[in-house]
This record gives C-alpha cells, structure tokens and sequence, in this order.
C-alpha cells in the first residue's frame, strides 16, 4: 500500500478530537428537540418515531427518509446514516469511532446499541474510504439541521440548549459551522483515496462499543 494510502486510512486525531465531544453535545441537543415544551422539533422536522415495544428498555428510534434512497435514523445512543451506494454508518455517541453495515436499509427495531451488531469497524481502503464519505454526509445533514433550528425557533433556544449541558464543548453559535468543517474534512479525506479504487470485499465484525449515556423518548 502506497505510503500517501496509509496516511489516508483512519480518522485524523484532529477529528476524532472535534468530533468525540461535538456529537455527544448535539445528541444532548436532539433531547432537547424531543422534550420542548412546545413540541418535538424532530418530529416537526419530519422524522417518524419508534418507540420501544411496552416493556422493553431502550431509545426511541426517530428516522427520516432523505434524498436519493439515503436514510437517517437517530437513537440517544447514536446515529444511523445510510446511503445505496455505500452501505450504512453507525456512529455511536461515544467514541467518534464509525462503524460499517453493508446495508443501506436502516436498522428495523433497533432500541439499543446491542442491536447493530452487525456493524463492523472499517479495515481496509474500501471501508475507510466509504466511512469517510458516509461520515461528511452524516456530518453536513446535522449541520444543515442545526442551520435550521437557529433559523426556525431562534439561536436563543438552541443556546439554552447548550447552557442546560454540563458538558459544553462549544457555543451554539459555533454548532452548524463545526459540523460543516467536519463534513468537508471526512470528505476530503475520501478524495485522497479516490485514485487508489476501492475493491470488493466485506471488512469483519470487530467487538466493542461504548455504553449509551440516555434515550430518546
């Protein structure tokens, strides 16, 4: 593997460091969405909503289908993306560490993180390269999303939002731009492996993943 390869492969630790914190803030910032006074602004936004079936524990599954064939789907644990061409993301609260489905198709009747078991770590080109891109597309829906909360119900709200969690990382003014910087690192990062086409072939499960911190209700 050629040496330009090699750097490619992984998240960069600049990343993993933006990323780990930022997402466990904006996850928070998603139960804030779901429990406003005066409405769910997920559902508001457009997603459906699956609860638990009555006496199972676990989060709410709150899923939204977008452009292209491409699928959304957020639990308080994490977040699923998924896109035809490149299977599907699983990125977990914690960590900032992607994990791989070769399926597009959103998880069905998943409560918890015990349930995507058959998300793998990426291994090889192949998978970084489609973890990558899965990944700036995760990262610039979110963003767009926040855009949106700001515009829709006011930076204020969004800032109480943040003010209420213990764990801040950055300022609600800084949220939709974090992400956007995000999305267009993962992507550039993609690009360095496109001239180094990706070859068929399935990466193996690894074990492992962080404990959920909440639900969505």
């Amino acid at each position: 593997m050629h040496d330009r390869v090699r750097r490619a492969l992984g998240l960069p630790s600049e990343v993993r460091r933006q990323g780990t914190p930022l997402l466990n803030q904006q996850c928070w910032c998603w139960g804030c969405d779901i429990r406003r006074a005066e409405g769910n602004l997920l559902l508001a936004y457009g997603f459906t909503r699956q609860r638990p079936p009555a006496g199972q524990q676990g989060s709410s599954a709150y899923s939204l289908r977008l452009v292209n064939g491409q699928a959304l789907v957020l639990w308080g644990f994490g977040l699923f993306y998924g896109h035809p061409a490149l299977g599907g993301l699983y990125l977990a609260r914690s960590g900032f560490a992607p994990r791989l489905l070769d399926d597009p198709t959103p998880p069905a009747h998943a409560w918890s993180w015990e349930q995507l078991a058959a998300a793998y770590a990426p291994r090889d080109v192949q998978a970084w390269w489609r973890a990558h891109r899965l990944l700036a597309l995760a990262a610039d829906w979110i963003a767009g999303y926040e855009r949106w909360v700001v515009t829709t119900y006011g930076l204020a709200y969004r800032a109480a939002c943040v003010a209420a969690w213990r764990k801040a990382a950055l300022p609600a003014t800084a949220m939709a731009d974090a992400w956007r910087d995000l999305a267009q690192r993962c992507a550039a990062r993609a690009a360095l492996l496109i001239a180094n086409k990706p070859t068929d072939g399935v990466c193996a499960p690894s074990a492992g993943r962080p404990q959920p911190e909440e639900v969505y209700v």
